[in-house]
């Protein structure tokens, strides 16, 4: 998820929605030097279609922080 290969995208996106809440939050916690657009444009994606409040909250977290990455 973090080194923005295109090319995952769309399995992550599969097996996102397999995963429980608790796993979906730890995955959007960790945190690279790098921020690609494509990671960026995959958080929002993911955003756009959370339906659980706590995931919801992390993933907005997780697009802040890629804001603050330098």
């Amino acid at each position: 998820m973090l080194i923005g290969d295109e090319r995952v995208t769309a399995i992550i996106k599969e097996v996102w929605a397999q995963l429980p809440p608790p796993a979906r939050i730890e995955s959007v916690h960790r945190q690279s030097e790098d921020v690609f657009s494509s990671h960026v444009f995959l958080l929002i994606d993911l955003l756009e279609c959370e339906t659980n409040e706590r995931v919801y909250g992390s993933l907005v977290v997780a697009l802040g922080n890629c804001a603050t990455v330098r």
